[in-house]
């Protein structure tokens, strides 16, 4: 049921949900950092840098601009790059998460360390070769289980109610 129901649901989602599909993605994205054990969460849709977790028990701290692609290229913006040269002058391990669906997908999330990515367009498939590839696996091992954990509540979602549905379950 892995990887291929979590396919299918995403592109469901982003059929019901179009115009929430990107932060309803990011908000699983979350989800599963929160899965892994980072126990403190900073999680934004609107302004700043996207995610920011850390794991109290032993300090670890990373932030996330996370980027959703209808294709195989990924956009990072000025605004993307300062967000995190902040996060990272605060301590933080830096990257953006990357999703391409439907065309990359079958590599999941794309876990690239920021500091090297400069601004423009970006092939996924570019990034793959620069990922972290140990915190990359990690997301992915989960993110398919929580795909398959919220699908039924979200897919039964009007369109316009699935953020909100998300931040009342999930405090997210």
């Amino acid at each position: 049921m892995g990887l291929t129901y979590a396919k299918e649901v995403i592109g469901s989602l982003q059929s019901l949900h179009f115009s929430e599909y990107g932060k309803i993605i990011q908000k699983l994205l979350a989800l599963s950092l929160r899965r892994l054990g980072y126990d403190h969460m900073e999680e934004r849709s609107i302004q700043g840098v996207d995610i920011d977790v850390m794991k109290k028990a032993t300090g670890e701290r990373h932030s996330f601009e996370v980027k959703t692609s209808r294709s195989a290229d990924v956009t990072i913006a000025e605004k993307d790059v300062k967000g995190l040269e902040s996060r990272r002058a605060d301590g933080y391990e830096t990257s953006y998460a990357i999703l391409c669906y439907p065309l990359c997908f079958s590599e999941g999330w794309i876990i690239v360390p920021s500091r090297d990515v400069k601004k423009g367009r970006h092939g996924a498939m570019a990034l793959l070769r620069r990922r972290n590839r140990e915190l990359s696996d990690q997301v992915n091992s989960v993110f398919a289980e929580i795909v398959r954990e919220a699908a039924p509540e979200l897919l039964s979602c009007e369109p316009g109610t699935a953020l909100r549905f998300m931040k009342e379950k999930y405090r997210i």
